[in-house]
């Protein structure tokens, strides 16, 4: 294993790294119009419970949601449906402020086309697959809390000015 700066290691335990950022993620959720967009639904028939946790540690991050309310612990009386897995040193840049490809995102990990080592989803892929809004914006607001919103890129502003035009023309 990697380890960068010497801090890889403390990645290991995703529950004891992102202590802050866990204890504010049920409020974050609350306020979250996204999230609430998508737990304050008919279709949260059962309360939903996954984890996320580093590769070989025992200690996931747990979250449950629920009609109209989603929220996380580190307690492990609830057995997760599903687990996102990843080495402790993609967890780690991950978490950074402006994280590099393929790190933006576990779907950028995940690889579509290339399977990156020691991401994986252990437990049932079709809840995964179902609740993938779910997982995607607990870990995009679990990264904000822990590091802050990732910045905008300067290099490419984004502007208002079409440069591209359309013609008519006479086919003969």
């Amino acid at each position: 294993m990697s380890q960068a700066n010497g801090t890889a290691h403390a990645w290991t335990d995703l529950s004891s790294q992102l202590k802050k950022a866990v204890s504010g993620l049920d409020k974050a959720i609350a306020k979250d119009k996204e999230f609430q967009a998508f737990a304050n639904t008919r279709a949260i028939t059962k309360p939903v419970v996954f984890g996320i946790k580093a590769a070989g540690s025992n200690q996931p991050i747990l979250i449950t949601v629920e009609d109209s309310k989603g929220y996380a612990t580190t307690n492990k009386s609830a057995k997760p449906e599903f687990t996102l897995v990843a080495l402790p040193e993609q967890w780690q840049e991950f978490f950074k402020q402006k994280p590099e490809m393929p790190y933006q995102s576990y779907w950028g990990m995940f690889g579509m086309n290339i399977k990156q080592e020691g991401i994986k989803v252990e437990g049932d892929w079709h809840s995964f697959a179902c609740h993938a809004q779910f997982w995607r914006r607990a870990l995009e607001l679990l990264h904000d809390l822990h590091s802050g919103a990732t910045p905008e890129d300067e290099d490419n502003p984004e502007t208002d000015v079409d440069h591209i035009t359309g013609k008519w023309m006479t086919a003969y």
